[in-house]
């Protein structure tokens, strides 16, 4: 097993949106910070919401309620948060 693999960083870039806007996770425009800002999607669904990068095909590991709750504040907010030891998310501007 390759510990160095396992512990990469996977940075979610989301882009700003306003409290009063009326929106879902799956609204949130999304880029990978490793790969220079390749489009994030969702894939999987129920207990496996994944995160894929369209460039390079990176993941996330498997998200939680907590953790997609945590994508939506930081798009409103700006604030960044880890999502897990190795994933964090933060707001990009337009």
């Amino acid at each position: 097993m390759n510990t160095d693999i396992d512990k990469r960083m996977f940075t979610i870039e989301v882009k700003k949106k306003r409290k009063e806007e009326e929106f879902n996770h799956e609204d949130l425009e999304m880029f990978h910070g490793e790969c220079y800002g390749g489009k994030l999607v969702w894939t999987g669904r129920g207990f496996k919401n994944l995160l894929s990068c369209e460039r390079c095909g990176d993941s996330s590991c498997g998200m939680e309620t907590e953790d997609i709750m945590k994508i939506v504040k930081t798009a409103i907010d700006g604030e960044e948060r880890k999502l897990g030891e190795n994933i964090v998310v933060v707001q990009v501007s337009d």
